[in-house]
């Protein structure tokens, strides 16, 4: 009779496991579970494993504007006015991510517990964190969008983040106008003085989502108006966007905190006032591509005396841009209360 089976080291067995791991990895960011990173261009983050398969260090993501032509009535004739379809690319370039644990021998046998699957637990979740921050790291870089509010209220926009950055003043927290005019100013782009961000949909309904530092999430949930409509507008139950992990909902904007929001103390004229670097972000914001899905192996040293763990990947998060402007990113300075 004969048996099929797999042995330890069997190729088959280690793709599952590189696949088992790579879901895990996956699963525990916040910007999966929050629905914001996936295969697709409905998703902020777009993720793409196509050099998975094939060799290469570059891969095109297609950005695809909305048509701006008014197309024709009854009684007028379409041939030979139809649109040209617009489509900018943006090319990434792969990048490897490692880290290593490794213990001896006696310290293995003197705790109760494993060290080499505590060892793969810790690769993990800093795998998983590793993710996070360069994806957000790549959505703050070097911003050609940028919008602040001096006076809490009115809205203004340059493309530099150090006029954003003198401007605000102690008083300059956030506040639900500010996503107000925020979200109309990108909704249509500045009455089209520039691309618009084109919204995500979420169980049919259109939403944009503003990053932001639990520090200004702080700020946010003090504010009077803020507070009374998220326990009196929102839904209650499991699809408050509360209990789901978001921050709230204002105006259709989704309001969720992260620590990778980075800090600062240097805004303001004097250069003291202590603010965040929020981002408004749109459908396909960012980009993910994957080369090689996250990996774990082990190695001995000193005649097995000493075991080493480490977790490798390779992939690259970048910000989207066509015409080397920001796609669906927008920087959204504010100052905080909280010193950083």
């Amino acid at each position: 009779m004969a048996i099929t089976g797999f042995t330890t080291n069997d190729a088959a067995k280690k793709k599952l496991w590189m696949e088992k791991l790579y879901r895990e990895t996956l699963k525990e960011t916040f910007l999966t579970q929050m629905g914001m990173m996936g295969e697709g261009e409905e998703h902020i983050i777009e993720s793409k494993t196509d050099l998975e398969k094939q060799k290469g260090d570059e891969l095109d993501f297609f950005l695809i504007p909305k048509l701006s032509g008014t197309g024709v009535e009854e009684g007028e004739t379409l041939e030979g006015k139809e649109e040209k379809l617009n489509e900018y690319n943006y090319t990434v370039t792969l990048g490897r991510y490692r880290h290593a644990v490794r213990h001896d021998y006696m310290s293995n046998k003197r705790v109760f517990f494993s060290i080499t699957d505590e060892g793969a637990r810790a690769l993990r979740i800093w795998g998983t964190e590793k993710i996070e921050q360069l994806v957000m790291d790549s959505l703050v870089a070097a911003p050609t969008r940028v919008m602040y509010s001096a006076d809490g209220a009115t809205i203004l926009t340059t493309t530099a983040l150090a006029t954003a950055k003198t401007a605000l003043t102690t008083s300059s927290l956030i506040t639900p106008k500010q996503i107000q005019f925020a979200k109309a100013w990108a909704a249509t782009g500045g009455n089209r003085t520039q691309n618009p961000l084109r919204p995500v949909r979420v169980k049919g309904k259109m939403y944009y989502v503003l990053m932001v530092h639990p520090y200004v999430g702080y700020d946010l949930k003090n504010d009077a108006t803020y507070a009374q409509a998220q326990r009196e507008a929102q839904a209650r139950g499991n699809d408050n966007p509360i209990f789901t992990g978001a921050l709230g909902v204002w105006d259709n904007v989704i309001v969720i905190e992260s620590e990778y929001i980075p800090l600062a103390s240097d805004a303001g004229a004097g250069a003291n006032v202590n603010w965040a670097n929020c981002q408004l972000l749109g459908a396909q914001a960012g980009v993910v591509a994957w080369g090689d899905r996250p990996d774990i192996v082990s190695k001995d040293f000193d005649y097995q005396e000493e075991t080493g763990q480490a977790y490798r990947m390779t992939m690259k998060a970048a910000k989207a841009k066509f015409n080397s402007k920001d796609w669906a990113a927008i920087s959204f300075p504010v100052a905080i209360s909280m010193t950083p």
